[in-house]
């Protein structure tokens, strides 16, 4: 189980019973389905953040029908079977975390997504793994504690990424492309914007303090290189 780290003053939560809590007398009661809620409410900007409950059923169903198990596929294709902590982050209902933790084990794995919502319905799937509400811009975990990080179809939190990213870590991304949904879009909106997804600019090439391994899935094209990154 990962150690995780207390929001409101960064000790270290331990579980005692159903509850997590820090030196500091902060405690943090798990749910009925498992998962914890660690996102404090000066760090909401609405009282119910991320996908609502309709969002996430209706995203359920859709994964459900298999149109996303070849992107699934090659993402464990391309993993190594390794006794690590890792994190996906943005795990929604948690489709593609549940895999990944039968090739990675679901005791070193942690789902984190802003929805609760999100993580009510994936805390079904799997109880071993470890369920977080919180922010991926402010990550309930210690730095250098993960070996992997998923990023997939969600926002990159660059510096919490890099912070809690091991030396010699991997940062997997999957992004659309830029022609993702684009007449749709172009219908819908006067003026569309072209996203100019590109993980890699996130990464300070000229950094020598480490060096991860990052895999990019770009419109279902991949590039795997090792970089430098930058930490905080």
């Amino acid at each position: 189980m990962p150690t995780l780290k207390c929001p409101s003053c960064d000790l270290p939560l331990l579980l005692s019973g159903n509850s997590w809590q820090c030196d500091n007398g902060h405690r943090f009661d798990r749910a009925k389905r498992g998962y914890t809620n660690l996102l404090l409410a000066q760090h909401r900007r609405s009282r119910a953040p991320g996908d609502d409950k309709a969002m996430v059923q209706a995203r359920t169903a859709f994964l459900e029908l298999g149109r996303y198990q070849p992107l699934a596929d090659a993402l464990l294709d391309n993993l190594d079977d390794e006794d690590q902590p890792w994190l996906d982050i943005g795990c929604g209902e948690g489709w593609y975390t549940c895999q990944f933790a039968r090739r990675l084990g679901s005791a070193n794995g942690v789902g984190v997504d802003i929805s609760k919502f999100a993580v009510d319905a994936a805390a079904k799937r799997d109880k071993a793994l470890t369920w977080l509400v919180a922010s991926g811009a402010r990550l309930p975990l210690f730095d250098s504690s993960q070996q992997r990080v998923f990023v997939l179809f969600t926002r990159l939190f660059t510096d919490d990424i890099a912070r809690v990213l091991k030396p010699g870590g991997e940062l997997i991304v999957v992004g659309t492309g830029e022609q993702h949904l684009l007449p749709l879009r172009e219908a819908l909106y006067e003026e569309v914007r072209q996203s100019g997804f590109d993980a890699g600019k996130f990464l300070d090439a000229d950094s020598r303090r480490s060096t991860i391994r990052i895999s990019i899935w770009n419109g279902c094209r991949m590039t795997s290189r090792n970089c430098r990154i930058s930490w905080p």
